[in-house]
């Protein structure tokens, strides 16, 4: 019998007997991964929806997901209303990587931006970098900037405890702001 490249190799390597002879509860795809994640590694969030469903994954499978912005006065469901615990902390969803530095340069050097805040229909303000945080507006351009105050410090302490750090990037566009480079 003639020697070939595929004699010895492991069953992983084949799909017949990797696959599709394996009941598929039973497969798993990882061979050797390069890292772990223990149930007790903090590991925060951020990113598209999808980061999302891996915070409540992770959560469901009792893992230390680590959520550095919250507020524990809210009843759970005006908490989730008001998305705490969505992601780590209530930056929304974050699409791209420029808007993930955009963050952290505002968290850590002070990035300002000349788009403060946005006057919604009804007479309240978003916060042009987390538009949907506050479903009901902030009643103040005050309030919007203390929340933006709080949010920012944990954003901080989420980057600098964290273990593992989660990001999943969005299918959509960015914009940016022509004045400074701000991005939404």
């Amino acid at each position: 019998m003639s020697d070939n490249p595929y004699r010895g190799l492991p069953a992983h390597h084949f799909w017949r007997r990797a696959v599709s002879a394996v009941e598929r509860h039973q497969l798993d795809p990882v061979v050797t991964p390069k890292f772990s994640i223990a149930p007790g590694d903090k590991v925060a969030t951020a990113g598209s929806c999808f980061a999302q469903h891996i915070s409540r994954r992770l959560q469901a499978i009792d893992f230390n997901y680590y959520v550095a912005e919250d507020d524990p006065s809210l009843a759970p469901a005006e908490r989730r209303r008001r998305n705490y615990g969505v992601f780590s902390a209530r930056y929304g969803n974050i699409y791209t990587t420029r808007q993930l530095l955009q963050l952290f340069q505002q968290a850590f050097d002070g990035r300002g931006s000349s788009e403060v805040a946005w006057r919604r229909e009804d007479g309240r303000w978003a916060d042009p970098f987390r538009p949907n945080i506050e479903p009901d507006g902030f009643a103040s351009v005050e309030a919007l900037m203390a929340s933006r105050e709080v949010h920012l410090a944990a954003v901080r302490e989420m980057f600098t405890t964290t273990d593992v750090f989660v990001f999943t990037l969005g299918l959509t566009e960015g914009w940016m702001a022509k004045a400074d480079g701000s991005v939404f």
